[in-house]
């Protein structure tokens, strides 16, 4: 179940970070994708589907809620006095899978309509509000994109946004049945039978799901311009796996491929995560779990993080954003002399052609990584204009430190081919 908790604004940020400052309003279930075996496209599919059950429960929550903040209630404040105060949502926190869900727009930039494949241009892009998308979506609904539109509603739902339904309904058919449209209603009956055939490319051309959006029934508040990205997660699920991809195709390129050992380096760093949770037998003959001599928490999922990038490309599903920071702490232990004995042996039997084993350098880009998380994360004491300089100068380094890599690759392969 996820929860939704609501903190007010009026506390200062010392105070609302705190867990008591949060109050629990409600829980929406997971809609767990893998037991959905239903098709990945249309009005049933298993996106749809997830999006429209996560708006109706929030409609459970949001409904006539005009209504309910229309007068000022008394509120006790964080001074300890109590206030006539009127309520209002003064916007909603998450990362991008959470924004994907509020605005029902997939993968997409929340904040304009600019296309992905142009989101590293320079070009302005017209701003996206909720009432905007609202017409978009209101209109492919209504079948506006199709021609000779009269019937040809791809879903409707009721006005308070329940009861999302695909087709133009058996209602509406039977009320234009005539003798000369006997053909156009059986058409019609079948679209209502078989679902909204034309739902897939009136949902592209709106640009989201089509449904009824929850946030509709906040008057005076806009989810795509009130909608807060948490960047937090774009890191750990994003960046730092990132990070461990390149890690394993430094590895590859620089050693893997030379000694035809390919997949060896995600295989050592798995054994060495596994060491970790391994048994062992102290002086004294007491068995110890080696979990417990690691002040960082490591799971056994944690252990498959590069077995399960090297393998599938992708990260697994169930390893959460904290195992990817905890990871993180660990590389520049895991990583020392990762391929120290192969190098060796390879370059005393081929000096015209040596390797170099870039762990040290993956050390060094590890610390400076983290040394760049620390101040990112860092909330309290607030960040001052010199840790803002820091972050930009880390970042600069970082990115310089990566460009020298690959250069140094190209210049390695060129020299390869030269001696060859």
């Amino acid at each position: 179940m996820h929860i939704i908790a609501v903190c007010l604004l009026n506390l200062h940020e010392e105070e609302r970070m705190k867990p008591k400052n949060w109050v629990p309003v409600g829980w929406l279930p997971v809609y767990d994708e893998s037991r959905d075996l239903r098709k990945k496209t249309g009005f049933d599919s298993t996106s749809a589907r997830k999006v429209r059950l996560y708006h109706a429960c929030w409609i459970e929550f949001l409904d006539k809620w005009a209504e309910r903040t229309k007068e000022a209630i008394e509120i006790p404040w964080a001074d300890g006095q109590t206030r006539w105060t009127r309520l209002f949502i003064g916007g909603v926190m998450g990362d991008q899978q959470e924004g994907d869900r509020y605005t029902g727009e997939p993968c997409v930039c929340h904040r304009c309509f600019a296309p992905r494949n142009q989101y590293l241009d320079t070009a302005d892009f017209e701003v996206k509000t909720m009432r905007k998308v609202r017409a978009r979506v209101e209109f492919a609904a209504a079948g506006g994109h199709l021609k000779g539109s009269r019937g040809k509603r791809v879903v409707r739902w009721d006005p308070d946004g329940r009861n999302v339904k695909a087709g133009p309904g058996i209602m509406h058919i039977m009320y234009i049945i005539s003798f000369k449209h006997l053909l156009y209603t059986l058409y019609l009956l079948i679209v209502s039978m078989t679902g909204a055939i034309h739902y897939e490319s009136q949902r592209k051309k709106a640009g989201a799901h089509l449904f009824f959006n929850a946030f509709w029934l906040i008057p005076h508040f806009c989810i795509n311009l009130m909608y807060m990205r948490d960047t937090m997660h774009q890191i750990d699920s994003g960046v730092i796996i990132s990070f461990l991809k390149a890690i394993l195709r430094k590895f590859r390129e620089c050693v893997e491929l030379p000694l035809g050992i390919v997949g060896a380096a995600a295989k050592k760093l798995t054994s060495r995560l596994r060491n970790l949770l391994g048994k062992k037998t102290s002086a004294s003959g007491h068995i110890m779990h080696g979990a417990h001599a690691c002040l960082v928490p490591v799971n056994y999922h944690t252990t498959n993080v590069f077995k399960q990038l090297d393998e599938k490309k992708k990260a697994a599903r169930h390893t959460r954003a904290c195992d990817y920071r905890h990871l993180l702490l660990l590389l520049p232990f895991i990583l020392s002399n990762l391929f120290r004995d192969e190098v060796a042996e390879h370059n005393s039997h081929h000096r015209n052609a040596p390797i170099v084993d870039p762990s040290e350098v993956l050390i060094g880009v590890s610390n400076l990584f983290l040394r760049w998380y620390k101040h990112f994360r860092m909330t309290i004491p607030g960040k001052t204009l010199a840790d803002i300089d820091t972050l930009k100068s880390l970042s600069l380094r970082y990115i310089t430190i990566i460009m020298l890599i690959r250069v140094m690759y190209f210049i390695s392969i060129i020299l390869l081919i030269s001696f060859r």
